[in-house]
């Protein structure tokens, strides 16, 4: 019994110590944050939904980013930005919606905190779509309803989780020989995609969520990125959250403590621009990303061997439409949604009429 309470008292000192730890780490990333432009306070409705990036060197997405949010119905789209140096905060200050603040520590180190500062000060109790500055995000029917109807159905059934599956989105020809992708020029030539090599996983057990229809939700791994690059990565996120006192984050895909929503949304992932391979040799320079850009480094190998990289293949299909992506599967929706959708075209009919 003794060695029992022993190690007791051992667990939970490493617990506490591992707190500390969260607290130092988070605090010191607060007292590095500092405001360059835009609101610093924002007090929009709690049906609003506010965009949170972290961002760095990404002029060549930033303008179709903020475009893309803005057109889906957010209404604030606040960025941090961790040391750009080339035009992306002058892009973004370009729209009045847009906050801007900048913390330079590693982002390797203290990405979580620096999520969790954007979390905590403009998003609380709220919703936010937590994405990287290459992931636009869509959802189930968003040619028949709203983004304002879609959190109004959450709120409705007191979700605050939604899963996004990411889709890496290419061009038909070679990667580096596509044209400049500034702009919306890559929103164009980036039209397909394959989910012929999408491994699916159940949620892994212990993080004390909540859900409805657990055989509707699946973790997807690898994509095309399997098939070229012989690596998995994860390609299932956590990222429209409304978070409160409970919900967490648990690294940079998964929450715990959540209430989760049985469908599931897209985020179209445009990572293979022509300047991926510029990326890639940053990445892997700089090991900035999990497990010092192990990933990266792969592409790098890849990279060196064929500078012409196509990663279309007979696989590969063209993107027509969010209905597209339910009819293959892709995304998920569930009666209750469906239903929704119905009640709002038919509110908007006996409107029209």
């Amino acid at each position: 019994m003794l060695n029992n309470l022993v190690q007791h008292l051992q667990y939970r000192k490493k617990q506490f110590t591992r707190l500390l730890e969260r607290l130092r780490s988070y605090f010191y990333v607060w007292l590095n944050v500092k405001h360059i432009h835009g609101k610093r306070l924002t007090w929009w409705s709690k049906s609003d939904c506010t965009v949170l990036s972290v961002v760095r060197d990404c002029e060549d997405y930033i303008e179709s980013f903020i475009q893309h949010y803005l057109a889906l119905g957010v209404k604030h789209i606040v960025l941090m930005d961790n040391g750009s140096k080339d035009g992306t905060i002058s892009r973004a200050a370009k729209y009045k919606q847009v906050t801007i603040v900048e913390c330079h520590l590693s982002f390797a180190e203290y990405k979580r905190d620096m999520r969790q500062f954007l979390i905590d000060h403009y998003s609380f109790n709220r919703w936010c779509l937590l994405v990287d500055c290459d992931e636009f995000f869509d959802y189930p029917c968003s040619d028949e309803i709203s983004f304002r109807d879609l959190l109004a159905w959450l709120d409705i059934h007191r979700y605050n989780a939604v899963m996004g599956q990411m889709l890496d989105m290419f061009p038909r020809g070679a990667i580096q020989t596509q044209s400049n992708g500034k702009n919306l020029d890559f929103l164009q030539s980036h039209r397909w995609f394959e989910i012929a090599d999408i491994e699916e996983k159940l949620l892994p057990s212990g993080l004390s969520n909540k859900m409805k229809d657990k055989a509707n939700l699946k973790l997807h791994y690898g994509g095309v990125r399997n098939r070229v690059f012989n690596n998995s990565p994860f390609l299932s996120k956590f990222a429209l959250l409304k978070p409160n006192f409970r919900l967490q984050l648990v690294g940079s895909h998964l929450v715990q403590w959540a209430n989760i929503a049985d469908i599931t949304c897209v985020m179209f992932h445009y990572k293979f621009l022509p300047q991926f391979t510029q990326v890639v040799d940053k990445a892997v320079r700089e090991k900035q990303y999990y497990n010092n850009s192990s990933e990266y480094k792969r592409y790098q190998e890849v990279l060196l061997e064929n500078n012409t990289l196509i990663l279309h293949s007979h696989n590969s299909i063209e993107y027509r439409n969010i209905n597209q992506l339910l009819e293959l599967g892709f995304i998920k929706v569930n009666k209750n949604y469906i239903q929704y959708k119905q009640e709002i075209n038919q509110g908007q009919e006996n409107t029209r009429n």
